[in-house]
């Protein structure tokens, strides 16, 4: 992203760095260090704006733990969903995505899984309407309310290779879809950061992803969304893979590759 700045005035930019993003496993050996590749995205702070809400869970206060990924995303003319922000809600329901770019619409997807001493509940993805965030409107909200959990016996586990490899100025993001309504345009219900393995001199050289505590469905398509950040500025283009669906069931650990590159 690039500002244009005017004599006499301030402008506040946010710098947000995402952890997640930034770290390199470098396996030289068993030397066990880490190469740092900071990811950072800059924001004029009167050109983001901000949803959040409250998302009503049974059980979720008392539970031992739970995964409740809020994805905020937005959805092309060709139907095909982009991460824009993830979180994680708070035990008492309640979200914020913050720094998400106005002049865009957004939605916000949800699927819960709450785990008790005794019972594992899983909860079908919810996702709001379109949210739109406008210079005039920054802020959005939407809550929502889960019912009708469904006992289940264990999660499923995917995890593949991905390739080609990340490089320096990029990142990429696995999303786990799914239709919220039937006959719905699947949405990104999951999402998880690529893993970029370095040799010792710090160059790419493996990469790989994992999902871990999915759902089971047979509803489930995958893909693997690259970002790109133009040298020398902080605005960022993205990719798509070929989306690849797959059935989860509980218990499973499934190997799913991204070995056939990314669409134009």
């Amino acid at each position: 992203m690039s500002f244009d700045l005017q004599a006499g005035t301030t402008y506040d930019i946010f710098v947000d760095m995402d952890a997640n993003k930034s770290i390199f496993v470098h396996q030289a050996g068993a030397s066990g260090k880490y190469i740092l590749r900071p990811v950072v995205h800059a924001f004029d702070r009167m050109m983001t704006g901000t949803i959040s809400g409250t998302l009503t869970i049974p059980d979720l206060a008392t539970a031992t733990r739970y995964d409740v990924q809020v994805i905020a995303q937005t959805v092309g003319g060709d139907t095909q969903p982009s991460l824009a922000r993830s979180v994680t809600a708070g035990s008492d329901g309640t979200y914020k995505l913050s720094l998400l770019p106005i002049g865009k619409t957004y939605v916000v997807a949800v699927q819960p899984v709450v785990y008790g001493d005794t019972t594992t509940l899983s909860y079908a993805p919810k996702a709001s309407p379109g949210i739109p965030l406008a210079t005039t409107t920054p802020t959005g909200t939407w809550n929502e309310t889960f019912a009708g959990g469904v006992v289940i016996t264990g999660t499923g586990k995917v995890s593949g290779a991905v390739a080609t490899v990340a490089q320096e100025n990029q990142y990429d993001v696995a999303q786990a879809r799914m239709p919220v309504t039937s006959g719905g345009v699947p949405l990104i219900v999951r999402s998880s950061d690529g893993v970029v393995t370095a040799d010792a001199g710090g160059t790419p050289v493996s990469e790989t992803y994992a999902f871990d505590g999915l759902p089971p469905s047979a509803d489930y398509s995958f893909a693997i969304e690259r970002f790109t950040t133009v040298p020398g500025t902080y605005d960022v283009s993205s990719k798509l893979s070929p989306v690849k669906p797959l059935a989860v069931s509980a218990g499973s650990d499934l190997t799913l590759d991204f070995l056939d590159g990314f669409l134009p």
